[in-house]
C-alpha cells in the first residue's frame, strides 16, 4: 500500500515538474517571439531607417508607373483695364500636368493660356488670355506619386 502511494506521488511530481516545464517553454517561446516581431518590426519605425523606406517605396511606385511630373505654377493676375485698388494682382496657384512649361517646352502665349485655363478651372473664374496680364510667374517642378 506503501508503495502505490509512492507511485501516486512520484507521478504527481512528475506532472507537476512537466507542468512547469512546459509553462516556461511557453513563456520563453513567446519572449523569443516578441524579439524576433521588435527586431524585424524595427525598420519599420526606426525614425532614422524612416527616409530610406520612403525612398523605397518612392522607386516601387515609379517602377509601377504611378509617378507623376507635375508643375505647380504660383502666379499674380491682373484684370487689363482695371485701375488702382482693382488692378492688385490676385494671386494664384494651379498644377500644371506638365513636366516642364520653360520656353524651350512651349512658347509664352501656350504657357499662359494654360495657367489661366487651370485658374478657370480649378477657382471657377472666367478669365480670357486677352483680358488679363500674367506677373510673377514661377514655376516649381514636383514628382507626385498616385
Amino acid at each position: 500500500m506503501r508503495s502505490l502511494n509512492l507511485l501516486q506521488e512520484g507521478c504527481f511530481m512528475f506532472s507537476f515538474i512537466q507542468s512547469f516545464f512546459w509553462e516556461l517553454l511557453i513563456i520563453l517561446g513567446s519572449g523569443v517571439l516578441f524579439a524576433i516581431i521588435s527586431f524585424f518590426s524595427s525598420p519599420f519605425t526606426d525614425p532614422y531607417l524612416k527616409p530610406k523606406k520612403e525612398k523605397f517605396i518612392r522607386w516601387v511606385k515609379r517602377k509601377q508607373g504611378r509617378e507623376k511630373r507635375v508643375t505647380v505654377v504660383s502666379v499674380r493676375l491682373f484684370e487689363n483695364g482695371k485701375t488702382g485698388e482693382k488692378r492688385s494682382g490676385l494671386p494664384y496657384e494651379v498644377e500644371l500636368p506638365y513636366e516642364s512649361i520653360d520656353e524651350n517646352s512651349m512658347s509664352i502665349e501656350e504657357s499662359d493660356r494654360l495657367i489661366i485655363e487651370a485658374i478657370n478651372k480649378k477657382y471657377g473664374k472666367n478669365y480670357s488670355p486677352r483680358g488679363v496680364a500674367l506677373n510673377n510667374v514661377s514655376p516649381k517642378k514636383e514628382i507626385r506619386y498616385e
